[in-house]
């Protein structure tokens, strides 16, 4: 998609005229029905997939011109193209095939459910099996997904890949419902629709272009787990809110990132990304007399202090289980998420663990610097943070295989993350405790830290406690972007 006008409330689509979506405004008036398309990677080539399996219980679909009923269709993997069987049947070989809902593309589906499936117009399409969550991250499963919409099914480095095409409006109801749930307040799931649009309007992360999609349905852009969690509360949260962004001052859209819990500090989007993003700014995410602005700077003089799990009987910040209680947080985080929030938290190794993990996530990659690899492990420091406390630059020392003293530098709270931990650590924000034996030789290594991601925009956690403690969404998106305001279809609201 071409992206948002603030200036006309007009999105723009013109690379993509099979969807008839080129001038359409923002608030759907011009075309209620059609709203702009986007196109999200479900399964990706990264994946590996050489077969998938997709289900149709609700009936009402056409693949490439031909009607399915309930059938189950079984896509593999043939050489440049893919191989579709239907209930066992083979039915063609194609480079793509094309699946869309008999009733329009626009979510509207007929045919009747299968016997014994209750005929929910929320879940309403069709059922993809085994689809990867959280790529590469700590909380990696495979679920089965229920997707709205088009599907496209093709071989990309001879692997499958499926795109749902859908509008812009059902897609933001999976978003805000699988980033976190359908059972959280209205007044989060409103601000979360406003956030999650505007990210998709600023038009300013396109990781995936070369693949012909606007995102993927994951954390790297956006969770999307399609339509089987949407809940009545949710798809009035993004209607209330339909076509809705935020606007800096400046009069540009907002950027409006947003990560799962800050741990009681929001960060700066220069420190985070390595350049500014107006609207962001760090932050104490808390009330203003709360004992978290005693950390107005985290920095190696207080990290320990800041990250003790003392501190979570000592403050109120709008991410802590003081304002989330654990049984409310297991019940508004996403499907995939672990059940915690993390606003404190602690992983330990011994010293060979550590740096088994280092040498299997690839030094090279990690430092940006080549490297005979690890025999022992000397330091590790945090050699540069950012407001919040998150290591920005970190420094590894070790001896490597010819008794040599080296030195790896890991720039990048991402890159941290990724080589501290064997899928990846759950943020930057961390101490580091290090146990060494009387020749001061490293025995383990504990990092002690505060929240989930990297810490910048919108903490969804605190936005939630916000919701919890009665502020409605305007107040929750003024808390978390700093000099902008709302604008739909022009006009401020």
């Amino acid at each position: 998609m071409a992206g948002f006008e603030p200036a006309t409330g007009v999105w723009r689509r013109s690379d993509d005229s099979r969807y008839d979506a080129v001038s359409i405004m923002a608030d759907g008036t011009s075309n209620p029905a059609c709203p702009p398309f986007v196109r999200i990677g479900i399964v990706l080539p990264v994946d590996r997939r050489a077969s998938l399996d997709l289900r149709f219980p609700y009936g009402g679909y056409r693949v490439d011109g031909r009607t399915v009923g309930h059938a189950r269709l079984s896509a593999h993997a043939d050489g440049d193209g893919v191989a579709v069987q239907a209930d066992g049947k083979h039915i063609g070989r194609r480079d793509r095939w094309h699946l869309a809902p008999v009733g329009g593309r626009c979510g509207e589906f007929g045919g009747e459910p299968a016997a014994g499936v209750a005929a929910r117009s929320d879940v309403l399409g069709v059922i993809v099996e085994g689809c990867v969550a959280g790529r590469g991250f700590h909380w990696q499963s495979g679920h089965d997904v229920t997707l709205a919409g088009d599907l496209e099914l093709s071989v990309v480095d001879s692997a499958l890949m499926l795109v749902n095409v859908l509008p812009i409006e059902p897609y933001l109801e999976g978003v805000i419902t699988s980033e976190m749930s359908g059972e959280c307040p209205r007044a989060f799931m409103r601000a979360h629709a406003v956030v999650a649009r505007s990210w998709i309007a600023a038009a300013s992360e396109r990781k995936h272009q070369s693949l012909g999609i606007d995102f993927c349905n994951d954390d790297c852009c956006q969770r999307y787990q399609g339509t089987a969690a949407v809940t009545p509360a949710a798809r009035s949260a993004v209607s209330d809110t339909r076509g809705q962004v935020l606007i800096h001052r400046g009069g540009a859209v907002v950027d409006a990132n947003y990560a799962k819990c800050c741990g009681g500090i929001t960060e700066s989007g220069d420190e985070v990304w390595g350049h500014a993003k107006s609207g962001q700014r760090g932050s104490v995410d808390a009330p203003a007399s709360d004992r978290m602005h005693a950390f107005a700077r985290v920095g190696d003089n207080n990290i320990a202090e800041y990250v003790a799990a003392s501190i979570v009987n000592e403050t109120r910040a709008y991410c802590s289980p003081a304002v989330v209680p654990a049984e409310v947080a297991a019940r508004c985080l996403g499907r995939v998420d672990d059940g915690s929030t993390h606003f404190r938290w602690r992983v330990g190794y011994r010293a060979d663990q550590l740096v088994d993990i280092l040498q299997r996530k690839g030094l090279d990659r990690i430092g940006r610097t080549g490297s005979d690899g690890i025999a022992a492990l000397r330091d590790l420091r945090v050699t540069r943070r950012a407001r919040g406390g998150r290591a920005i630059d970190l420094t590894v020392e070790y001896v490597d295989r010819d008794d040599r003293h080296r030195s790896l530098a890991i720039h990048d709270q991402y890159w941290i993350r990724h080589a501290l931990h064997e899928s990846f650590l759950y943020s930057s924000a961390f101490d580091v405790r290090i146990e060494r034996d009387d020749h001061d030789r490293v025995l383990s290594v504990e990092l002690i830290g505060a929240g989930w991601g990297h810490g910048a925009g919108m903490c969804q956690v605190g936005a939630l406690g916000m919701a919890l403690q009665g502020f409605d969404h305007s107040a929750i998106l003024a808390h978390y972007f700093d000099g902008s305001s709302v604008d739909a279809h022009g006009g401020h609201t």
